[in-house]
């Protein structure tokens, strides 16, 4: 089947669900494909939170439909401040903007194929449960996150370091349940790190060394053979808006991957 649209936006992202938003504000008929079955991206489905500093004091560096975004996320977020958001409620958002916007929404599809004419990307190939698609338009936006839409249009593209091609290292994100958080926190007082949830945060580097007693700890989960010590070199936690008895974790981080192999991701 082949589709004609004014704008086709490939991965709904947090770059792609909001392109797709402008579009359609904008009067245009808008599709925004995704792999995945939500928008959002890292923010939602790879955990990664918060929404990093936007605004120095009361001065604001994004506005638009960021700002939107922050407030409606603020308000979903029960005890949210905004910053720091429950990825669940994010998801619902940024879903609730594109329908409102009349972005039409494809989840669980992927580009397979570029059609290039005299130069010009004329038309994305898809596919998903439904079978293979053509999507044409005059306009396409690639928010795959690796420029997926451009290499399939043969685009040159350089990925990795000069010297050895490695990327930047992934993180592995996860949440954790059941935390007492009120024994957490006496403990992390003793010695004087402190916070009270629901603002708890706790992050380190080894290098920097910010926390020697948490060092020890790290050190004991490499001798334990829990960490290799390469991954052992960043650790943070926070409280979840909305989610009680529940931390989010970003480390460890995960060397030599590189995120178009299916292979390194498996």
């Amino acid at each position: 089947m082949t589709y004609t649209y004014d704008v086709v936006v490939a991965g709904g992202g947090t770059a792609g669900s909001v392109a797709a938003v402008a579009a359609a504000r904008e009067g245009a008929r808008v599709l925004c494909f995704e792999q995945f079955g939500a928008l959002g991206g890292t923010s939602t489905l790879g955990l990664v939170t918060p929404l990093m500093p936007f605004r120095i004091g009361d001065r604001w560096l994004v506005r638009g439909i960021h700002e939107e975004i922050v407030e409606a996320t603020r308000r979903a977020s029960d005890d949210g401040d905004g910053i720091f958001f429950n990825p669940e409620r994010l998801k619902y958002v940024l879903e609730e903007l594109a329908v409102e916007a009349g972005v039409e929404l494809l989840y669980h599809t992927v580009a397979t194929a570029a059609h290039v004419e005299d130069g010009r990307l004329v038309a994305v190939e898809v596919h998903n449960k439904s079978g293979r698609h053509i999507l044409e338009a005059a306009c396409f936006i690639d928010a795959t996150g690796d420029a997926d839409i451009a290499a399939y249009a043969d685009v040159p593209f350089e990925s990795g370091r000069p010297e050895d091609g490695l990327n930047q290292s992934a993180s592995l994100r996860f949440i954790m349940a059941g935390v007492d958080w009120d024994a957490l926190t006496a403990w992390l007082n003793e010695p004087g790190v402190g916070g009270q949830p629901p603002r708890l945060h706790l992050g380190f580097t080894r290098d920097r060394e910010v926390y020697p007693w948490m060092e020890e700890l790290l050190e004991r989960a490499v001798a334990d053979g829990v960490f290799v010590d390469d991954e052992a070199g960043y650790f943070q936690f926070f409280t979840l808006p909305g989610r009680p008895g529940e931390a989010i974790f970003n480390c460890p981080r995960l060397l030599r991957i590189n995120g178009t192999r299916a292979e390194d991701l498996t």
